[in-house]
């Protein structure tokens, strides 16, 4: 009797040990994914040219990645809300690469061709302020999108006309603006950008 109260008395501590370590390893999964991945997911502006003369066609490409080599995550969708303020010493005309007036965000060609991603969203709007750019792109794949390396998302094309110098500002809305991971429970990884500045001069 006495060495089956031992045996039993062992289980249940060996039980309850084993019950604390789950409960721990719990909590920390809870934790986890409470506070989701981390903000690896970047988009970056990069302008084909650093200084342009007024009334020069200018392209600006949004480029984008889903975290470094060792926090790559898979994504579903991307999508931004960006503005150009409008300043007094400038007037902005969107146009396409050839100068024709084209209100219009660019997806990337070798995106829009991989037949993976759709563009629900591709909406620009100039007002007395300036202009805003909203953008969504949605990847269909079944395991969804990384990649480690800046990729090409879209392009827009702007002509700038004003002053000789004219600095302006690319400036990305945090609210409206999201990377989201394909594996649940989703979570944005975007990383909201400084603004960026480009500039139109002589030099």
């Amino acid at each position: 009797m006495r060495a089956l109260k031992r045996y039993l008395f062992i289980i249940f501590i060996f039980g309850g040990v084993l019950a604390g370590v789950l409960l721990l390893r719990y909590n920390q999964d809870l934790r986890r994914l409470a506070n989701g991945p981390e903000k690896v997911g970047e988009i970056a502006f990069s302008s084909e040219k650093e200084t342009s003369l007024p009334g020069d066609i200018t392209r600006v490409d949004l480029l984008f990645r889903t975290g470094p080599d060792d926090d790559l995550q898979k994504i579903s969708s991307v999508a931004f809300r960006f503005r150009i303020p409008e300043k007094d010493n400038q007037k902005i005309e969107l146009v396409d690469k050839d100068g024709n007036p084209a209100a219009v965000i660019y997806p990337d060609v070798s995106l829009s061709n991989s037949g993976e991603w759709k563009f629900p969203v591709n909406e620009v709007l100039k007002d007395e302020d300036g202009v805003t750019f909203d953008f969504a792109a949605v990847n269909m794949s079944f395991s969804g999108y990384e990649s480690s390396e800046y990729r090409s998302l879209a392009s827009i094309y702007l002509r700038v006309e004003g002053e000789d110098k004219i600095v302006s500002d690319l400036v990305m809305e945090k609210d409206t603006s999201s990377m989201l991971t394909k594996t649940r429970p989703v979570a944005n990884i975007l990383t909201i950008p400084e603004t960026a500045k480009y500039i139109i001069g002589r030099y």
